[in-house]
């Protein structure tokens, strides 16, 4: 709890008085309400300066620390030889929500995810995750299923 004292008593019923004490709340409100952002993006370079990756989510809230809570999570990967030229996703990951540290830059869910590769010839799924943006390494831990067309099959028999 803190207290005021004021030594000038007409000070109280001013107008700046008024003003002083409504900017203060706001800041104490303002630092104790949670941060939320909209559209929320992280990207991850490789040390060439190539995008390897990129955090993305609907809305992301400030939790302790580094830690931000994401809503609608996608995750894309990119290879940077298409990355660079074309704009395209290796690829994606996305789950409801999941907890991002910021500053480990891992991304952490106990939510259902799915994986797809840009082509579509992989999807994986699973519930709860981990993506290490700095590895482009993603870990599925229970419940994973993994669907591989049969393209893909074809071509890696033909080699």
């Amino acid at each position: 709890m803190f207290s005021v004292k004021i030594l000038n008593p007409s000070f109280k019923r001013s107008s700046q008085f008024r003003w002083v004490i409504c900017a203060f709340l706001i800041s104490v409100l303002l630092v104790s309400a949670q941060t939320v952002i909209k559209n929320f993006r992280v990207p991850e370079y490789d040390s060439k300066g190539n995008l390897k990756s990129r955090v993305q989510g609907d809305r992301a809230t400030q939790q302790s620390g580094s830690k931000v809570l994401i809503e609608g999570l996608t995750v894309e990967t990119y290879d940077p030889r298409l990355a660079e030229e074309f704009g395209i996703t290796s690829f994606t990951v996305k789950s409801t929500s999941s907890t991002f540290d910021a500053q480990e830059k891992v991304i952490e869910s106990s939510e259902s995810v799915l994986g797809t590769s840009s082509d579509g010839s992989i999807q994986l799924s699973g519930v709860g995750f981990r993506f290490d943006q700095k590895q482009n390494k993603l870990v599925i831990s229970n419940q994973v299923q993994t669907v591989i067309s049969k393209k893909l099959l074809k071509l890696k028999n033909k080699k």
